[in-house]
Protein backbone atom coordinates (compact mmCIF):
# COMPACT_ATOMS: atom_id res chain seq x y z
CA UNK A 1 0.00 0.00 0.00
CA UNK A 2 0.89 3.55 -0.88
CA UNK A 3 -1.34 6.07 1.53
CA UNK A 4 -4.83 3.72 0.89
CA UNK A 5 -4.00 2.87 -2.99
CA UNK A 6 -3.07 -1.11 -3.29
CA UNK A 7 0.32 -0.83 -5.22
CA UNK A 8 2.41 -3.38 -6.55
CA UNK A 9 5.02 -3.89 -8.38
CA UNK A 10 7.77 -6.59 -9.49
CA UNK A 11 11.47 -5.27 -10.56
CA UNK A 12 13.52 -7.16 -13.18
CA UNK A 13 16.61 -6.82 -10.57
CA UNK A 14 18.52 -4.70 -7.48
CA UNK A 15 21.78 -3.27 -8.07
CA UNK A 16 23.23 -1.33 -4.51
CA UNK A 17 20.99 1.58 -4.20
CA UNK A 18 19.39 1.05 -7.52
CA UNK A 19 16.43 -0.87 -9.63
CA UNK A 20 17.32 -2.49 -12.83
CA UNK A 21 14.20 -2.43 -15.57
CA UNK A 22 14.63 -4.57 -18.46
CA UNK A 23 12.35 -3.74 -21.66
CA UNK A 24 12.54 -5.13 -25.43
CA UNK A 25 10.79 -2.34 -28.32
CA UNK A 26 10.70 -2.01 -32.10
CA UNK A 27 13.96 -0.98 -33.84
CA UNK A 28 12.28 1.69 -34.59
CA UNK A 29 11.97 3.34 -31.24
CA UNK A 30 14.75 5.95 -29.35
CA UNK A 31 15.85 5.96 -26.11
CA UNK A 32 14.24 9.20 -25.12
CA UNK A 33 10.89 7.67 -26.26
CA UNK A 34 11.33 4.55 -24.27
CA UNK A 35 12.24 6.64 -21.04
CA UNK A 36 9.56 9.14 -21.53
CA UNK A 37 6.51 6.38 -22.10
CA UNK A 38 8.32 4.24 -18.92
CA UNK A 39 9.04 7.54 -16.43
CA UNK A 40 5.90 6.53 -14.39
CA UNK A 41 6.61 3.27 -13.98
CA UNK A 42 10.13 3.74 -13.32
CA UNK A 43 9.32 6.08 -9.92
CA UNK A 44 6.96 3.95 -9.05
CA UNK A 45 9.37 1.15 -9.01
CA UNK A 46 12.00 3.10 -7.19
CA UNK A 47 9.97 4.55 -4.51
CA UNK A 48 8.69 1.04 -3.46
CA UNK A 49 12.11 -0.49 -3.82
CA UNK A 50 13.58 2.71 -1.84
CA UNK A 51 16.22 3.30 -4.90
CA UNK A 52 17.96 6.41 -5.91
CA UNK A 53 17.04 4.93 -9.30
CA UNK A 54 16.55 2.86 -12.10
CA UNK A 55 19.05 1.45 -14.80
CA UNK A 56 16.34 1.28 -17.54
CA UNK A 57 18.33 -1.55 -20.25
CA UNK A 58 16.49 -1.26 -23.65
CA UNK A 59 16.44 -3.76 -26.48
CA UNK A 60 15.80 -2.25 -29.91
CA UNK A 61 14.15 -4.71 -32.05
CA UNK A 62 16.39 -7.77 -32.41
CA UNK A 63 19.99 -5.63 -33.07
CA UNK A 64 20.73 -2.91 -30.68
CA UNK A 65 20.94 -2.15 -26.91
CA UNK A 66 20.98 0.95 -25.02
CA UNK A 67 21.06 1.72 -21.18
CA UNK A 68 20.87 5.18 -19.36
CA UNK A 69 20.41 5.71 -15.47
CA UNK A 70 17.01 7.25 -14.43
CA UNK A 71 17.26 9.19 -11.04
CA UNK A 72 14.12 8.94 -8.92
CA UNK A 73 12.38 12.12 -8.30
CA UNK A 74 10.43 12.92 -5.30
CA UNK A 75 8.59 15.54 -6.97
CA UNK A 76 6.98 13.59 -10.13
CA UNK A 77 6.57 10.59 -7.57
CA UNK A 78 4.29 12.56 -5.54
CA UNK A 79 2.44 14.39 -8.51
CA UNK A 80 2.24 11.27 -10.05
CA UNK A 81 0.68 9.46 -6.96
CA UNK A 82 -1.51 12.33 -6.41
CA UNK A 83 -3.30 11.80 -9.90
CA UNK A 84 -3.42 7.69 -8.84
CA UNK A 85 -5.04 8.65 -5.79
CA UNK A 86 -7.79 10.46 -6.58
CA UNK A 87 -8.21 7.79 -9.43
CA UNK A 88 -8.64 4.97 -6.35
CA UNK A 89 -11.24 7.28 -4.58
CA UNK A 90 -13.23 7.15 -7.79
CA UNK A 91 -12.67 2.93 -7.97
CA UNK A 92 -13.86 3.31 -4.09
CA UNK A 93 -17.05 5.10 -4.39
CA UNK A 94 -17.54 3.57 -7.71
CA UNK A 95 -18.08 6.50 -9.50
CA UNK A 96 -17.30 7.56 -12.82
CA UNK A 97 -14.22 9.83 -13.18
CA UNK A 98 -15.94 13.19 -15.14
CA UNK A 99 -13.84 16.39 -15.84
CA UNK A 100 -10.81 15.01 -14.44
CA UNK A 101 -7.16 16.51 -15.51
CA UNK A 102 -4.44 14.76 -15.95
CA UNK A 103 -1.64 16.83 -15.75
CA UNK A 104 1.27 16.69 -18.19
CA UNK A 105 4.41 16.18 -16.11
CA UNK A 106 7.40 17.40 -17.43
CA UNK A 107 10.24 15.02 -16.81
CA UNK A 108 12.66 17.58 -18.23
CA UNK A 109 14.07 18.08 -14.28
CA UNK A 110 14.62 14.26 -13.85
CA UNK A 111 18.42 13.51 -14.25
CA UNK A 112 19.11 10.87 -17.03
CA UNK A 113 22.87 10.29 -17.11
CA UNK A 114 23.32 12.55 -14.79
CA UNK A 115 21.75 15.37 -16.89
CA UNK A 116 18.32 16.72 -17.31
CA UNK A 117 16.53 19.01 -20.04
CA UNK A 118 15.85 22.38 -19.94
CA UNK A 119 13.16 24.04 -22.00
CA UNK A 120 14.58 27.29 -24.38
CA UNK A 121 11.49 28.38 -25.58
CA UNK A 122 10.85 31.64 -23.80
CA UNK A 123 14.84 32.61 -23.83
CA UNK A 124 14.79 35.29 -26.50
CA UNK A 125 18.73 34.70 -26.95
CA UNK A 126 18.24 31.20 -27.74
CA UNK A 127 15.54 31.41 -29.65
CA UNK A 128 17.28 34.03 -32.33
CA UNK A 129 19.94 32.26 -32.33
CA UNK A 130 18.33 29.14 -33.55
CA UNK A 131 16.68 31.00 -35.97
CA UNK A 132 19.76 32.22 -37.44
CA UNK A 133 21.28 28.78 -37.21
CA UNK A 134 18.85 27.35 -39.05
CA UNK A 135 18.67 30.35 -41.80
CA UNK A 136 22.44 29.93 -42.26
CA UNK A 137 22.81 26.34 -42.28
CA UNK A 138 22.65 25.82 -46.35
CA UNK A 139 24.99 29.06 -46.62
CA UNK A 140 26.95 26.94 -44.24
CA UNK A 141 26.83 23.70 -46.37
CA UNK A 142 27.51 25.39 -49.47
CA UNK A 143 30.86 27.27 -48.03
CA UNK A 144 32.18 24.18 -46.37
CA UNK A 145 31.42 22.41 -49.79
CA UNK A 146 33.22 25.39 -51.30
CA UNK A 147 36.30 25.20 -49.29
CA UNK A 148 36.54 21.42 -49.38
CA UNK A 149 36.56 22.40 -53.17
CA UNK A 150 38.97 25.06 -53.62
CA UNK A 151 41.75 23.17 -51.28
CA UNK A 152 41.54 19.67 -53.44
CA UNK A 153 42.18 22.43 -56.77
CA UNK A 154 45.47 23.20 -54.43
CA UNK A 155 48.12 20.92 -56.10
CA UNK A 156 50.81 19.40 -53.76
CA UNK A 157 53.61 21.29 -55.32
CA UNK A 158 51.43 24.74 -55.19
CA UNK A 159 52.76 27.49 -52.38
CA UNK A 160 50.11 29.75 -53.46
CA UNK A 161 47.04 29.78 -55.42
CA UNK A 162 45.08 33.19 -55.96
CA UNK A 163 42.40 35.33 -58.01
CA UNK A 164 41.51 39.02 -57.51
CA UNK A 165 38.85 37.55 -55.23
CA UNK A 166 40.75 34.68 -52.89
CA UNK A 167 43.99 33.68 -52.58
CA UNK A 168 45.00 30.16 -51.11
CA UNK A 169 48.05 30.19 -49.59
CA UNK A 170 50.06 26.82 -48.43
CA UNK A 171 51.98 27.33 -45.04
CA UNK A 172 55.04 25.77 -44.03
CA UNK A 173 53.32 22.97 -42.15
CA UNK A 174 51.42 21.97 -45.30
CA UNK A 175 47.89 23.64 -44.22
CA UNK A 176 46.41 26.17 -46.30
CA UNK A 177 45.25 29.67 -45.36
CA UNK A 178 42.37 31.33 -47.14
CA UNK A 179 42.54 35.08 -47.57
CA UNK A 180 39.55 37.33 -49.39
CA UNK A 181 40.97 39.98 -51.53
CA UNK A 182 37.81 42.49 -51.49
Amino acid sequence: MIGNVPAKGTIDAKWNDAIVEAKHTNSYNNMDSVIEFYMPQIQMYAHMADAKGAYLSAIFGNNKWEGAYVSYDEGYFNSMWAVVSDFWGYVLRDEEPIGVDTPNLSIDKIAVDEMVKRDASRDNEFITLAHDYIENQPAAKTFEAAKKSLKDMVASNEREVYSNLLSIKRAKNGSLRFNVRL
